[in-house]
């Protein structure tokens, strides 16, 4: 019973992860998809623009994730996550 309650719980946290996850996949498919466009119409300044905005923001994902993610180079201590949380 306990081994079956263990496997739930691990089972709901990897759907809560996925599902928080998605948010930033599903902004960068919609950054993408608006360079596209611009590029697609003219619209070269505005799509180099788009472009800087996209990497920067990704570029900043990226450190925020290496310095949360406890185990990685970078990563900061469990007491320094929680304060940020809160």
């Amino acid at each position: 019973m306990q081994a079956l309650q263990q496997q739930t719980a691990c089972a709901d946290w990897l759907i809560y992860r996925w599902v928080v996850s998605a948010r930033p996949i599903i902004d960068s498919c919609i950054e993408h998809m608006e360079l596209l466009s611009a590029v697609e119409n003219g619209e070269l300044e505005w799509a180099a623009t788009l472009m800087r905005r996209h990497l920067e923001l990704a570029a900043r994902v990226g450190a925020e994730k290496v310095t949360s993610e406890p185990g990685k180079p970078g990563a900061k201590p469990a007491a320094e996550q929680t304060k940020r949380r809160h």
